[in-house]
């Protein structure tokens, strides 16, 4: 009797397992083309910490290609920003921003420079520079170069700037990109700029 119970048990157990492994057998692989299947494997990358090498490893090669598609830099675009401040001052801000091959806005570059002017010479001026992630596992490592020329008292004012980001996957950086901004502006009030870098 005691044996018998025993070997239902087991069989029971068996059948159990069997069972469970066909369910996860039966399972549909994810929809690596999902952007929201693809956005959570990312965030879950971003927060692995010190497994996230490990994690990454692990992926099937269509979810590592899913997560490079949605996170690596594509293309960019600039954007300028003007206004005029108190006292007949003006405001020039240029952003440039990286985009992924799914049109995620990724992070952006920034360079803001506030400016008076007397017709023929800069009165004053003060300049800002930072950068912003927006989306995926990007860093803002910091600015890694910077020219500046001109200023109060000249009839210009230059400012040249290059910020760093990196992409780090599983701990590993995978993709870097060196944004620059270019700006000038003049005594008269006017200004101009460029802007690049990949």
């Amino acid at each position: 009797m005691r044996k018998k119970l025993l070997v239902s048990l087991s069989l029971a157990l068996l059948v159990s397992l069997l069972s469970t492994v066909v369910v996860w057998a039966d399972e549909p692989s994810p929809d690596w083309s999902d952007p929201a299947t693809v956005r959570n494997l990312v965030e879950q990358l971003a927060t692995a910490g010190d497994n996230g090498a490990e994690l990454w490893e692990q992926l099937p090669p269509e979810a590592q290609a899913a997560v490079l598609e949605y996170a690596t830099v594509e293309r960019f675009e600039t954007l300028v920003t003007t206004g005029h401040l108190d006292g007949g001052c003006k405001m020039v801000q240029v952003e440039r921003r990286a985009f992924s091959p799914v049109g995620l806005h990724l992070f952006s570059y920034f360079q803001r420079i506030d400016f008076c002017y007397d017709g023929e010479a800069i009165t004053s001026c003060t300049r800002s520079r930072w950068g912003e992630i927006y989306n995926g596992p990007w860093e803002f490592v910091g600015h890694v170069a910077d020219v500046e020329q001109g200023g109060a008292g000249y009839n210009l004012y230059r400012s040249w700037t290059k910020g760093h980001f990196q992409m780090v996957i599983g701990g590993v950086p995978v993709q870097h990109v060196y944004p620059w901004i270019d700006m000038t502006v003049y005594g008269d009030g006017s200004w101009k700029h460029s802007s690049g870098g990949t």
